[in-house]
């Protein structure tokens, strides 16, 4: 079947396919996946796409706040006033609160009010040069009786595979089913535009050695193509540790700021800079709640977790410790799977590297 370019959520369908015998992973999103959606009219992606591709360039957010007048839409007035503010150094507006803050995140607003309480320091433009979309994920335990549709993005619970794929194994048994993500459900997110707009992204890990501190568990990211019909699948023989229990998912966009110790923020500044940007206090506002992201800069315990090498590496997906899914380890470690920029580009997953931090 034909597949629609990416769309806001308003307008961005695809039509359900359930072949005999089984369910086509392309599906039509559900709102609830995004409660705060940054895209709320039909062609505002675009829009949002070309700010988010131009961070230091005031003219594209200028075309998206006339395009928004157009529209009727205050946050158009809006986008000129803190502009302008911006330009003349004044003090900042205060956004009425009737304002998505997923919004005031991913145009670059909650970013500049930081920065400004800084006093607009020499290493401000290299942040927002730097600065990326990303997702963050929110777990929602399931009520008695409720389920998560086959292929829907989730985590924990059983994973939807394709019958010829095996389940991941872990040193006993099979690992644990971390999370699933459904590319056509978060494409509607221009934060998800590095992303496939179709297929299945599955993580697995091998949780006994991360919770009995004995060393590191194997990993594996599996990658369902479109239209591979999938099955819920149970396990034979799986560890307490590696069984984590279902939760449906959110999705929130925000903009995330790169670590000290990123290296792409490292090429930018001098040491007396990147020194002073090392000691920056980065508040809440800066870090949405939620456990888990998806691209982005990842938030390291210790150090970048891009391995090491001449390779330029991204954030694929971060889990933290979660309660209501039960992923805990070594007093609140973090899994980072990273994958090489290359990979990305030509969506090839195979090279996916797992790195576990732990305070």
């Amino acid at each position: 079947m034909p597949y629609p370019e990416r769309h806001t959520e308003c307008a961005y369908y695809f039509e359900a396919c359930r072949p005999a015998g089984g369910t086509y992973h392309v599906v039509m999103p559900k709102p609830k996946l995004f409660p705060d959606p940054v895209c709320k009219l039909p062609g505002e992606y675009g829009l949002v796409a070309a700010v988010l591709a131009a961070p230091l360039d005031d003219l594209p957010k200028l075309v998206y706040a006339d395009w928004l007048d157009e529209h009727n839409d205050p946050r158009g007035q809006f986008l000129r006033v803190w502009l302008a503010a911006r330009k003349a150094g004044k003090k900042l507006p205060k956004p009425d609160k009737k304002l998505s803050k997923c919004w005031l995140s991913l145009v670059g607003f909650t970013l500049d009010e930081w920065l400004k309480k800084q006093g607009t320091p020499a290493w401000a433009e290299a942040v927002r040069a730097t600065a990326e979309p990303c997702l963050v994920v929110r777990t929602i335990p399931l009520e008695d009786g409720e389920t998560v549709d086959t292929v829907r993005s989730k985590m924990g619970g059983l994973p939807d595979l394709d019958p010829d794929t095996e389940w991941p194994q872990a040193e006993e048994g099979e690992a644990a089913f971390v999370a699933q993500w459904n590319l056509t459900e978060m494409a509607v997110s221009p934060c998800a535009a590095k992303l496939p707009n179709v297929g299945l992204l599955s993580f697995f890990i091998d949780l006994v050695p991360f919770v009995e501190d004995s060393g590191d568990g194997g990993s594996e990211v599996i990658v369902t193509p479109s239209k591979v019909i999938v099955e819920e699948r149970e396990p034979d023989d799986q560890a307490e540790e590696n069984a984590l229990p279902a939760c449906r998912v959110e999705f929130r966009e925000w903009l995330s700021i790169p670590n000290y110790t990123s290296p792409a923020l490292r090429k930018l500044l001098s040491k007396n800079l990147w020194e002073e940007y090392a000691d920056a206090p980065v508040e809440p506002l800066l870090r949405p709640q939620g456990m888990h992201r998806i691209l982005g800069h990842p938030d390291p315990i210790q150090n970048d977790p891009s391995p090491a090498g001449r390779k330029a590496w991204s954030l694929l997906t971060e889990f933290g410790p979660d309660p209501d899914l039960r992923l805990e380890a070594c007093d609140g470690g973090t899994w980072y799977f990273m994958i090489p920029d290359a990979d990305l580009k030509k969506g090839k997953f195979d090279d996916t590297q797992m790195e576990f931090q732990t305070g």
